[in-house]
């Protein structure tokens, strides 16, 4: 972000701009994964069914695949339901989607974004 380029740079920059650059770049960070996350989910903007925004995720286990714990987008309105995307290995108690690296004080680095693929159906 430019703030956070001249922050870097300049001389006469507070402790206010300092504030004001980590909390800008932490929520477009948490924005951006909040949209990836919905894209590998598979969630729609809104309703394909009657068109409400009002999505709320559903949990449930499938019998064909014991030990995932599954995620799908739901209707509050209508009760549409999506597609369900497999989120957390139950049996590890690990998420399907995990970050990989080193954790480190030092500096924040791009975090690799690992997928576990399951294949649920032919």
């Amino acid at each position: 972000m430019d703030i956070s380029n001249w922050l870097t740079h300049s001389k006469s920059a507070t402790w206010t701009d300092a504030e004001m650059a980590q909390s800008l770049n932490q929520h477009a960070i948490g924005m951006a994964t909040s949209s990836i996350i919905r894209e590998l989910r598979q969630v729609p903007p809104e309703c394909p069914n009657c068109g409400s925004p009002h999505l709320e995720p559903e949990h449930g286990e499938n019998n064909e695949a014991p030990g995932v714990l599954w995620e799908r987008p739901r209707c509050a309105h209508c009760g549409w339901g999506g597609r369900p995307v497999p989120i957390l290995d139950l049996e590890e108690g690990q998420p399907i989607i995990t970050r990989e690296g080193e954790e480190s004080d030092e500096c924040t680095r791009e975090a690799v974004i690992r997928v576990r693929a399951a294949k649920v159906w032919d």
